[in-house]
């Protein structure tokens, strides 16, 4: 009995020590805001809705494709003025998508718009390293092309040689980008051409030497506001999956067959999810399968985890 007693005492002290390293990373203020307008958006919630804004004009976000979201969720709450705010300020930031048409709705703000994006883009043109977008857009290219030809060769073996070859190449190329620049911001190559750096990077990620060095710039890029804890956990989620063969860790990287179907791919420790979630910065798997129209897991238990200091 005594014996039994002891190991249960082992027991929880494992388990509480294991809860205690989850909560101890550093909370992302600005990211957990920014998912409570979702939540709130999901939820036809108006008072929190505005409450969040309130708490997310404290912890400003620096991402410009999350600007531009939360401009376009201020729309629905009819705060029209403050999403053109938004707006510009997310454009101010990189963002460069005109292909805006909620917004062109509104004659009369996007008419100022309008009026005002020639400055924003002088400036934003002002601080471009063309150097970089044109490099970038040329590694695409060869990325894109080698495994064009894979889809269409599949048992042609020769072909993931050359992949090897090109990814090599244009991870050497982002090396020498990185040393010479620092790593690519918005403000500097425009989010049509980061967008073209993430699809490289998801390549990059199933390489271990790659990753060896691109994993704590990402992760720094992550807590400066400027790379979404999203699309990091895309990577992580993806080499959990490809390369460690292993179930994926938060939700973010399904298989386009159980996309189809409406539901997740396999998830690792699918009861402890939302707090894996919760401390990189990301919503609670409930809300982010009504964004995905996705069926939650059958064991999936919804859990809601407040940030401490966030107020």
């Amino acid at each position: 009995m005594i014996k039994y007693l002891f190991l249960q005492i082992i027991f929880m002290m494992i388990i509480f020590q294991n809860k205690g390293l989850s909560q101890q990373i550093t909370p992302n203020c600005t990211q957990y805001w920014y998912n409570q307008c979702i939540i709130a958006t999901i939820e036809n919630d108006t008072p929190q809705f505005n409450l969040s804004i309130l708490h997310l004009d404290k912890y400003p976000l620096e991402n410009p494709e999350q600007l531009s979201t939360i401009a376009h969720l201020m729309l629905k709450f009819g705060r029209i003025d403050e999403a053109f705010s938004r707006l510009k300020l997310a454009f101010e930031k990189g963002y460069d998508n005109l292909e805006l048409p909620r917004f062109k709705k509104y004659d009369h703000q996007w008419s100022v718009f309008e009026r005002n994006y020639p400055i924003i883009k002088r400036k934003l043109e002002a601080n471009a390293k063309t150097d970089i977008k044109v490099r970038l857009d040329k590694m695409l290219q060869s990325d894109q092309y080698i495994r064009d030809l894979r889809d269409k060769y599949p048992q042609d073996s020769a072909l993931y040689t050359s992949q090897q070859s090109a990814d090599t190449t244009n991870f050497l190329e982002l090396k020498k980008i990185i040393s010479d620049y620092g790593y690519p911001k918005y403000n500097a190559i425009g989010s049509k051409c980061m967008d073209n750096l993430n699809t490289l990077l998801l390549h990059f990620v199933m390489y271990e030497d790659f990753w060896s060095y691109l994993n704590p710039i990402l992760t720094l890029e992550m807590k400066n506001n400027r790379l979404t804890p999203e699309f990091y956990a895309k990577l992580l989620d993806r080499r959990q999956v490809w390369v460690k063969n292993e179930n994926q860790l938060y939700g973010t990287f399904n298989s386009s067959e159980d996309i189809k179907d409406g539901i997740f791919s396999p998830i690792f420790e699918i009861n402890s999810i939302d707090l894996r979630r919760t401390n990189l910065g990301l919503m609670p798997l409930k809300y982010y399968a009504i964004q995905r129209r996705l069926k939650l897991p059958n064991a999936y238990v919804f859990e809601k985890y407040t940030l401490r200091n966030c107020n």
